[in-house]
């Protein structure tokens, strides 16, 4: 049985003719896997704002990104929440948990309307046994879930200024550009849905100080913002201040 939430609806129909089939983290798969998929999914669509899965609640399947973009985050000991990081299309989230057999590890939280295809538990661990290509795209997406999580706590607890770590944030997600027709020569565009609060949950800040540190790239030139599209104009004086983080205590 699949999670209460949003009625049924699918716009990508075919995950053999998705766009992000070819780069996505796990969909990257033979088509006798993706038939395998598309026979045990239930396509839902998400509104910004809606939470996917929650932290703590039982593990009932997994959940496929196929477009949209889901924040991860996790409650910390003292009851602080903790953004982990974005899941983009592609990727599967609850994926350690229904394999561990244990409750979500993280709440996900739609930053912008999503299309997801849920796959029950049972279903899916029985695709595993059937697919080798699939059960490495999910050892790769365990891989990538881990070393994201552990990069952006990491963020939160260095001693560095807000500056430094908003700068390295931006280079992370500089690593996944939009491809954009018209842009200058050493500009490097990329989507950013999270807003200053959100951003400043993973620099360890406030969003007031996110706003402050913005604003310095902006003036300086190392950055534009024009909506959800932010480009990086001058890479080098944004590694310049990044690498500072290291000398500053960075504890992965």
């Amino acid at each position: 049985m699949s999670p209460s939430g949003p009625s049924s609806f699918l716009l990508i129909e075919s995950c053999l003719k998705c766009a992000h089939r070819d780069s996505g983290l796990f969909c990257h798969l033979p088509n006798s896997a993706l038939h395998a998929m598309m026979s045990a999914r239930e396509g839902r669509m998400y509104p910004k704002g809606a939470l996917i899965c929650q932290e703590g609640q039982p593990a009932k399947g997994v959940f496929v990104l196929c477009s949209g973009k889901a924040l991860l985050s996790t409650t910390t000991p003292d009851g602080h929440t903790t953004v982990l990081r974005e899941a983009e299309p592609g990727e599967i989230i609850g994926i350690s948990a229904v394999l561990g057999g244990t409750p979500y590890k993280a709440t996900a939280e739609v930053m912008e309307q999503c299309q997801l295809n849920f796959i029950e538990k049972q279903e899916f661990l029985k695709m595993l046994q059937e697919n080798a290509v699939m059960g490495s795209r999910v050892v790769e997406q365990i891989l990538h879930d881990s070393g994201h999580s552990c990069t952006e706590l990491a963020l939160v607890e260095i001693s560095g200024t807000v500056r430094e770590k908003l700068a390295q944030l931006l280079l992370r997600w500089a690593k996944h550009p939009m491809h954009v027709l018209k842009k200058k020569r050493n500009e490097i565009p990329f989507r950013v849905t999270a807003n200053h609060g959100e951003i400043a949950h993973m620099t360890g800040a406030t969003a007031e100080e996110v706003e402050e540190a913005l604003k310095e790239f902006q003036k300086k030139k190392w950055l534009k913002i024009d909506g959800t599209t932010w480009s990086v104009l001058n890479q080098t004086a944004m590694e310049g201040i990044s690498v500072e983080i290291g000398k500053s205590g960075h504890r992965v």
